[in-house]
Order: C-alpha cells, then sequence, then structure tokens
C-alpha cells in the first residue's frame, strides 16, 4: 500500500499551526505512516509519532516563551510588544552571554515525546539539521539516530543561529535544519512516501529544494500572518491551531474558502440565483461570465483574475461563484472579521452588513447626484479603507437601480481591495 507522510516546516512559535493540521487529518480519518520535519517541525513531528493529539494541544497551549528560552520577558505583553522585548533582551545578552540558550525546552521534550515512544511509535519519524560549518544537511530518521541522542537531535534542528545557540551532537556542530531544506519532502521520499501532506509555515527559511519532487502532493499553508517566530503566546497559539485546522478542512474540500472559512457550496448557491438585480449590478460594472465576452469585458475579467491569482491563489478559469466568495472574502478582511469561524454565506452577509452599516460616509465625498467616481478617486488619500468600500458599494448598487454604466475597470485599477469589496456590500442592497 502507498505510504502517506505529512511533512512540517519550520518557523518557531508558528508551529502551533500544525497541530491544528493534525487535529483535522485525525477527524478525517486520514492515516499517516511517516511525519518529517524541521526545527519546530521537526519536534512536532516527534510529539505526533509520540502520542495522541490531546498530548500535543496539552503541550503548545500552555507553552510561555521562558519555557522555551532562557531569556527573563513579561509573559503580559501583547505578541508584537513581547516580541520587540525579546529582541531588545537578546540584543543586551549577546555582548556577553551569545546567542539564546533553548536548554529548557529539553524537558518539555522527555515529558511529551519520550524516545521509546517515539522509537516504538507505528508512525516513523524523520528530522533535519544542518552541520557546521560545511554547511551540508544532516538527515536522520529515529531508528537512524543513537539511542540516547533523539532529544539532541531534536534540539539541534530547532537552533536557529545565531538567535540559538548551536548544538554539538556526536562531537559535530549542529544548527536549524531550515538552512538547508524547510519542508523536507526528500527525507519524506527517500522513506517510501509517494502521498504527501506539506506544511509551510512561511518562516524567515524558503529553502525548499525537494518540495517540487513530490507528485502528490496537498501543500497547507496559512493566508493570514501567524505572528512572531521566536514568542510563544497564549492567544497566537490558539488562534494557529484553529486556522491550521480550518486550512486542512478545506485542502481537503470539507470547507471552501481562502482567507474565510465557509460551508461546501455556499456561493455556488448565490451564483445560480442570477436575480434581476444580480444581472443589472453587473451589466452596469461591465462584467459578463460567459464564453464569449467583449473585449472590455475580457480586459475586466483578466485584472480580476490576475488580482485573485495572487492574492487568493484562484488560478483556474474565473466561475462567477469564486468572483463572489473573493469580494466576499475582501469585505470580511476590510471589516475585520474572525477567520477562526465556519460561516455560512447568510451569516456572513450578516456580519458585514453590520459592520458596514457602522460607517459613516463623509460630505466631502457626496454630490447632489449621489456619490461619485471623480470624489472618491479625488479623496481617496484621506479616508480609510472600510469608508472607500461603502461608498463604492454605494456608487455600484445605485448604477444597478438606475440602469448606469460604471467605470468597474478603473476602479479595479485604482483601488482593487476596496472595488472587490464593494460589488460585495453592492450585492446586499
Amino acid at each position: 500500500m502507498a505510504k502517506t507522510a505529512l511533512v512540517l516546516g519550520g518557523g518557531g512559535a508558528r508551529g502551533a499551526y500544525e497541530v491544528g493540521v493534525w487535529q483535522a487529518l485525525c477527524e478525517l480519518d486520514i492515516s499517516i505512516d511517516l511525519v518529517t520535519g524541521t526545527s519546530v517541525g521537526a519536534l512536532n513531528a516527534a510529539v505526533i509519532a509520540a502520542g495522541s493529539f490531546d498530548s500535543a494541544q496539552a503541550l503548545w497551549k500552555n507553552l510561555r516563551t521562558d519555557m522555551i528560552f532562557r531569556i527573563d520577558i513579561d509573559d503580559t505583553l501583547p505578541p508584537k510588544q513581547k516580541a520587540a522585548a525579546m529582541v531588545k533582551e537578546v540584543l543586551r545578552q549577546y555582548p556577553t552571554q551569545g546567542a539564546m540558550d533553548a536548554s529548557p525546552l529539553k524537558r518539555l521534550l522527555v515529558r511529551y515525546c519520550g524516545e521509546k515512544a517515539v522509537r516504538e511509535s507505528s508512525i516513523r519519524c524523520g528530522i533535519v539539521c544542518v552541520d557546521i560549518p560545511s554547511g551540508k544537511p544532516v538527515e536522520r530518521f529515529c531508528d537512524e539516530i543513537p539511542e540516547g541522542k533523539l532529544h539532541d537531535y531534536l534540539l539541534a534542528s530547532s537552533a536557529v543561529f545565531p538567535a540559538v545557540k548551536l548544538r554539538r551532537v556526536e562531537g559535530k556542530l549542529l544548527a536549524d535544519g531550515g538552512y538547508w531544506d524547510n519542508i523536507p519532502v526528500g527525507l519524506a521520499l527517500r522513506g517510501g512516501a509517494e502521498h504527501i501532506i506539506a506544511v509551510d509555515l512561511d518562516s524567515i527559511f524558503s529553502r525548499r529544494p525537494t518540495l517540487s519532487q513530490a507528485k502528490d502532493l496537498k501543500l497547507i499553508r496559512s493566508y493570514w500572518n501567524l505572528g512572531p517566530m521566536l514568542v510563544f503566546d497564549k492567544s497566537q497559539i490558539a488562534r494557529n491551531i484553529r486556522l491550521g485546522y480550518l486550512d486542512t478542512m478545506k485542502q481537503f474540500d470539507v470547507y471552501e474558502g481562502i482567507a474565510y472559512t465557509f460551508i461546501k457550496g455556499s456561493f455556488l448557491h448565490i451564483a445560480s440565483r442570477n436575480t434581476p438585480y444580480m444581472t443589472a449590478l453587473n451589466k452596469a460594472c461591465g462584467l459578463k461570465f460567459s464564453p464569449k465576452p467583449s473585449q472590455r469585458e475580457a480586459l475586466t475579467l483578466a485584472r480580476i483574475q490576475g488580482y485573485l491569482s495572487k492574492r487568493y491563489r484562484i488560478t483556474h478559469s474565473l466561475r462567477y461563484a469564486d468572483f463572489l466568495r473573493s469580494c466576499a472574502e475582501r469585505a470580511g478582511e476590510i471589516f475585520e472579521l474572525s477567520p477562526e469561524k465556519v460561516y455560512s454565506a447568510e451569516r456572513f452577509r450578516i456580519r458585514i452588513s453590520e459592520a458596514s452599516n457602522g460607517v459613516s460616509l463623509p460630505e466631502e465625498i457626496k454630490t447632489e447626484k449621489g456619490i461619485s467616481v471623480t470624489a472618491i478617486r479625488s479623496a481617496v488619500r484621506f479616508f480609510d479603507k472600510k469608508v472607500r468600500a461603502v461608498c463604492i458599494g454605494k456608487l455600484l448598487a445605485h448604477a444597478a437601480w438606475t440602469e448606469k454604466k460604471v467605470d468597474f475597470l478603473g476602479l479595479l485599477l485604482f483601488m482593487p481591495e476596496e472595488t472587490l469589496a464593494g460589488y460585495y456590500l453592492a450585492l446586499l442592497e
């Protein structure tokens, strides 16, 4: 039977996201034969091999920065301030003490991933380090590591030098495996895996030389910023676990969406309604989702496709349902809806309506005939995205009701984010 591998990328505190991925895989009853990882991915790989999801969740939800590094910072600070305080403390200590000492982490490894449990696990575990100064990879499955040395190799794989001290193991000076391969697909393939589920934490390490070698690959990554790499904050950890779970469910087609999570088929249902108002709105915007659009309609769709492929990873031919969902997601970002929930199209509509109704329009962009494109363009620098999105929404809705044309392509070129959000707001009218 073909083997399936879970490949976990490095990314420090962002590794909580990988716990959410594993939670989803457990619920989906997807069996894993191998798990390989780099840096925090190596630590998570060992925890996954050694125990249950509950133990991994308990480990992460109780983590603090001082449980990982020998450093003194105020754990009550918000994540960004905590990160700034940590950088300041590291720079203060560096001249006399050098890089941070991660020895407190070893106590957690002993508690949550005992060497015996990892070695006896049905899931084969592999990790990546880098030899210093040669820069050559040191890739090992746990059954290839001498007994009593597993935790040392795990600590070495997460030694992000120069921030964290290098680790000497079996006479070799080792550093974070991210310097060689931050998503170690190659190691999983060497272990006989054919199906690869890889997790990208978008860390500072961009080396992924073996990712393209996977012929059967599902790549899971977050649309959202997962926070500082070296600061372990409880609220950020809980958020990242949730995002990892939802993104995995979307990758396996349980839900849909990129930035947000929707019940499957929500926007296909809306698109299929094709009400007279939707037809009028698309006509006012010069939008035609058909095999034979006019030259300008094709130019507008090409502009939308280019923007969405970059922001929302939509690379297939644009369908109206995809367009609607992308407009909704852009509105969600602008009006700051939580990405940690599962929305129906109706519930999302209600949340956006509540948020947009609280936006007051400034007198500067109003004219006797309503809101004009020229007024919006002239005032754009003075108002935030929420105001601009609401203005464009009202402009498009007015054009639909009065059967007038709007320079939708011009708005897209000038304000793509607010224009897509505005289309969704117009649809709510």
